[in-house]
Protein backbone atom coordinates (compact mmCIF):
# COMPACT_ATOMS: atom_id res chain seq x y z
CA UNK A 1 0.00 0.00 0.00
CA UNK A 2 0.92 3.96 -0.19
CA UNK A 3 -0.46 7.26 0.27
CA UNK A 4 -1.55 9.32 -2.32
CA UNK A 5 0.15 13.15 -2.33
CA UNK A 6 -1.81 15.99 -1.46
CA UNK A 7 -4.42 13.56 -0.12
CA UNK A 8 -5.27 11.77 3.08
CA UNK A 9 -6.13 8.72 0.79
CA UNK A 10 -4.00 5.33 1.70
CA UNK A 11 -4.21 3.18 -1.24
CA UNK A 12 -4.09 -0.71 -1.14
CA UNK A 13 -3.82 -3.34 -3.54
CA UNK A 14 -3.73 -7.25 -3.06
CA UNK A 15 -5.54 -10.73 -4.02
CA UNK A 16 -8.13 -12.23 -3.03
CA UNK A 17 -7.06 -15.52 -1.49
CA UNK A 18 -8.83 -17.63 -4.22
CA UNK A 19 -6.44 -15.94 -6.53
CA UNK A 20 -3.62 -16.93 -4.65
CA UNK A 21 -4.26 -20.36 -3.86
CA UNK A 22 -5.00 -20.97 -7.67
CA UNK A 23 -1.57 -19.69 -8.81
CA UNK A 24 -0.03 -22.08 -6.11
CA UNK A 25 -1.97 -24.74 -7.50
CA UNK A 26 -1.33 -24.12 -11.13
CA UNK A 27 2.34 -24.11 -10.12
CA UNK A 28 2.30 -27.05 -8.34
CA UNK A 29 0.75 -28.84 -11.08
CA UNK A 30 3.20 -27.87 -13.57
CA UNK A 31 6.69 -28.51 -11.41
CA UNK A 32 5.47 -32.22 -9.25
CA UNK A 33 5.51 -34.25 -12.27
CA UNK A 34 8.79 -33.13 -13.65
CA UNK A 35 10.09 -33.40 -10.01
CA UNK A 36 8.60 -36.98 -9.73
CA UNK A 37 10.17 -37.74 -12.95
CA UNK A 38 13.82 -36.41 -11.87
CA UNK A 39 13.60 -38.16 -8.31
CA UNK A 40 12.22 -41.64 -9.98
CA UNK A 41 15.09 -41.67 -12.57
CA UNK A 42 17.94 -40.48 -10.11
CA UNK A 43 16.64 -43.30 -8.19
CA UNK A 44 16.99 -45.83 -11.76
CA UNK A 45 20.09 -44.19 -12.19
CA UNK A 46 21.64 -45.33 -8.47
CA UNK A 47 20.52 -48.89 -8.96
CA UNK A 48 21.87 -49.20 -12.35
CA UNK A 49 25.04 -47.63 -10.97
CA UNK A 50 25.02 -49.97 -8.22
CA UNK A 51 24.30 -53.56 -10.28
CA UNK A 52 27.01 -52.33 -13.09
CA UNK A 53 29.72 -51.48 -10.94
CA UNK A 54 29.20 -53.41 -7.34
CA UNK A 55 27.42 -56.66 -8.42
CA UNK A 56 30.22 -58.13 -9.86
CA UNK A 57 32.80 -56.90 -7.26
CA UNK A 58 30.33 -58.96 -4.66
CA UNK A 59 30.11 -61.75 -6.98
CA UNK A 60 33.90 -62.20 -7.13
CA UNK A 61 33.42 -61.95 -3.03
CA UNK A 62 31.35 -64.76 -3.02
CA UNK A 63 33.49 -66.64 -5.21
CA UNK A 64 36.54 -66.41 -3.21
CA UNK A 65 34.71 -67.32 -0.26
CA UNK A 66 33.42 -70.54 -1.94
CA UNK A 67 36.61 -71.19 -3.28
CA UNK A 68 38.31 -70.62 0.59
CA UNK A 69 35.68 -72.92 1.56
CA UNK A 70 37.08 -75.98 -0.75
CA UNK A 71 35.23 -75.40 -3.61
CA UNK A 72 38.04 -75.06 -6.70
CA UNK A 73 35.54 -75.83 -9.19
CA UNK A 74 33.94 -71.82 -9.22
CA UNK A 75 34.86 -69.80 -12.05
CA UNK A 76 34.52 -66.36 -12.61
CA UNK A 77 32.39 -65.19 -15.57
CA UNK A 78 33.87 -61.90 -16.71
CA UNK A 79 31.51 -59.74 -19.48
CA UNK A 80 34.24 -56.95 -20.40
CA UNK A 81 37.21 -55.11 -20.53
CA UNK A 82 36.80 -53.05 -17.19
CA UNK A 83 39.10 -53.75 -13.76
CA UNK A 84 36.40 -56.06 -12.65
CA UNK A 85 36.49 -58.63 -15.68
CA UNK A 86 40.43 -58.24 -15.71
CA UNK A 87 40.13 -59.50 -11.75
CA UNK A 88 37.40 -61.93 -12.19
CA UNK A 89 40.27 -63.16 -15.20
CA UNK A 90 43.15 -63.29 -13.07
CA UNK A 91 41.12 -64.82 -10.50
CA UNK A 92 39.66 -68.09 -12.53
CA UNK A 93 43.95 -68.35 -13.99
CA UNK A 94 44.36 -68.72 -10.05
CA UNK A 95 41.68 -71.18 -9.55
CA UNK A 96 43.33 -73.10 -12.41
CA UNK A 97 46.23 -73.09 -10.67
CA UNK A 98 45.38 -74.05 -7.27
CA UNK A 99 43.35 -77.00 -9.03
CA UNK A 100 46.60 -78.33 -11.19
CA UNK A 101 48.56 -78.17 -7.72
CA UNK A 102 45.83 -79.84 -5.89
CA UNK A 103 44.70 -82.55 -7.84
CA UNK A 104 47.80 -83.22 -10.08
CA UNK A 105 51.41 -84.15 -9.71
CA UNK A 106 53.80 -81.44 -10.79
CA UNK A 107 56.38 -83.78 -12.07
CA UNK A 108 53.95 -86.50 -14.25
CA UNK A 109 51.11 -84.37 -14.47
CA UNK A 110 48.87 -87.74 -13.50
CA UNK A 111 46.01 -86.96 -11.40
CA UNK A 112 47.24 -87.47 -7.74
CA UNK A 113 46.00 -90.37 -4.85
CA UNK A 114 43.45 -88.33 -3.62
CA UNK A 115 41.77 -87.93 -7.48
CA UNK A 116 42.27 -92.31 -7.18
CA UNK A 117 40.60 -92.51 -3.96
CA UNK A 118 37.24 -90.28 -5.19
CA UNK A 119 37.52 -92.25 -8.62
CA UNK A 120 37.88 -95.70 -6.21
CA UNK A 121 34.71 -94.69 -3.88
CA UNK A 122 32.70 -94.19 -7.18
CA UNK A 123 33.41 -97.54 -9.09
CA UNK A 124 32.52 -98.97 -5.78
CA UNK A 125 29.32 -97.00 -5.03
CA UNK A 126 28.40 -98.24 -8.77
CA UNK A 127 29.41 -101.91 -8.48
CA UNK A 128 26.76 -101.32 -4.75
CA UNK A 129 24.27 -100.36 -7.42
CA UNK A 130 24.59 -102.89 -10.07
CA UNK A 131 24.45 -105.98 -7.44
CA UNK A 132 21.73 -104.85 -5.04
CA UNK A 133 19.46 -106.78 -2.92
CA UNK A 134 15.76 -106.69 -2.30
CA UNK A 135 13.49 -108.37 -0.07
CA UNK A 136 16.52 -111.10 0.00
CA UNK A 137 16.87 -111.42 -3.75
CA UNK A 138 19.63 -110.68 -5.23
CA UNK A 139 18.34 -108.11 -8.66
CA UNK A 140 21.01 -107.31 -11.71
CA UNK A 141 24.30 -108.79 -12.13
CA UNK A 142 27.36 -108.49 -10.48
CA UNK A 143 29.63 -106.15 -12.13
CA UNK A 144 33.03 -107.03 -13.59
CA UNK A 145 35.79 -106.66 -10.55
CA UNK A 146 38.03 -103.34 -9.71
CA UNK A 147 41.94 -103.71 -9.44
CA UNK A 148 44.36 -101.41 -8.15
CA UNK A 149 48.18 -101.84 -8.99
CA UNK A 150 51.04 -100.62 -7.20
CA UNK A 151 53.86 -100.01 -9.59
CA UNK A 152 57.17 -98.80 -7.29
CA UNK A 153 60.30 -97.87 -9.15
CA UNK A 154 62.89 -99.31 -7.01
CA UNK A 155 65.95 -98.18 -8.41
CA UNK A 156 65.42 -94.29 -9.27
CA UNK A 157 66.92 -93.17 -5.96
CA UNK A 158 70.09 -94.62 -7.85
CA UNK A 159 69.48 -91.82 -10.46
CA UNK A 160 68.46 -89.21 -8.23
CA UNK A 161 71.91 -89.98 -6.10
CA UNK A 162 74.25 -90.22 -9.21
CA UNK A 163 72.55 -88.07 -11.97
CA UNK A 164 70.45 -85.51 -10.05
CA UNK A 165 66.51 -85.18 -9.32
CA UNK A 166 65.91 -83.28 -12.40
CA UNK A 167 67.08 -86.06 -14.30
CA UNK A 168 65.36 -88.59 -11.99
CA UNK A 169 62.07 -86.72 -12.40
CA UNK A 170 62.43 -87.03 -16.41
CA UNK A 171 63.33 -90.76 -15.91
CA UNK A 172 59.96 -91.06 -13.71
CA UNK A 173 58.37 -88.65 -16.03
CA UNK A 174 59.09 -90.94 -19.42
CA UNK A 175 57.81 -93.96 -17.65
CA UNK A 176 55.19 -92.79 -16.65
CA UNK A 177 53.89 -91.68 -19.91
CA UNK A 178 55.21 -95.55 -21.67
CA UNK A 179 53.12 -96.90 -18.95
CA UNK A 180 50.12 -94.03 -19.32
CA UNK A 181 50.22 -94.94 -23.51
CA UNK A 182 50.54 -98.89 -23.06
CA UNK A 183 47.28 -99.26 -20.76
CA UNK A 184 43.61 -99.33 -22.22
CA UNK A 185 41.15 -96.86 -21.65
CA UNK A 186 39.66 -98.16 -19.06
CA UNK A 187 42.70 -98.22 -16.80
CA UNK A 188 43.57 -94.71 -15.47
CA UNK A 189 47.59 -93.98 -14.03
CA UNK A 190 47.86 -91.86 -10.90
CA UNK A 191 50.87 -91.01 -8.91
CA UNK A 192 51.49 -92.25 -5.89
CA UNK A 193 53.45 -91.63 -2.77
CA UNK A 194 56.90 -91.22 -3.18
CA UNK A 195 58.11 -93.34 -6.79
CA UNK A 196 55.12 -95.21 -6.94
CA UNK A 197 52.51 -95.22 -9.79
CA UNK A 198 48.45 -96.29 -9.00
CA UNK A 199 46.95 -98.01 -12.12
CA UNK A 200 43.43 -98.50 -11.13
CA UNK A 201 41.18 -100.70 -13.51
CA UNK A 202 37.31 -100.16 -13.51
CA UNK A 203 36.66 -103.21 -15.90
CA UNK A 204 38.52 -107.00 -15.59
CA UNK A 205 37.24 -110.42 -15.21
CA UNK A 206 39.62 -113.12 -13.42
CA UNK A 207 42.69 -112.93 -12.08
CA UNK A 208 44.02 -114.43 -15.26
CA UNK A 209 43.65 -111.32 -17.07
CA UNK A 210 44.86 -109.63 -14.68
CA UNK A 211 48.16 -111.82 -14.69
CA UNK A 212 48.11 -111.75 -18.83
CA UNK A 213 47.99 -107.62 -18.82
CA UNK A 214 50.69 -107.22 -16.45
CA UNK A 215 53.04 -109.60 -18.26
CA UNK A 216 52.30 -107.78 -21.28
Amino acid sequence: YDTIPGTDWVLFSGLADDAVFSILQMYRNRLYPPLVAILLFSILGTMWLAERFTGPVIQLERLFTRAASGDLTVRAQPRGKDEISRAGHSFNRMMKHINQLTYYDSVTGLPNSRVMEDAFEELLAERETDFAEEDGKQIGQQSAKIALWVIEAGNLHRVNEQLGYQQGNKVFRAAAQRLKNLLPEDMTVYRGASNDLLVLCSNYDSEQEMTTMLAE
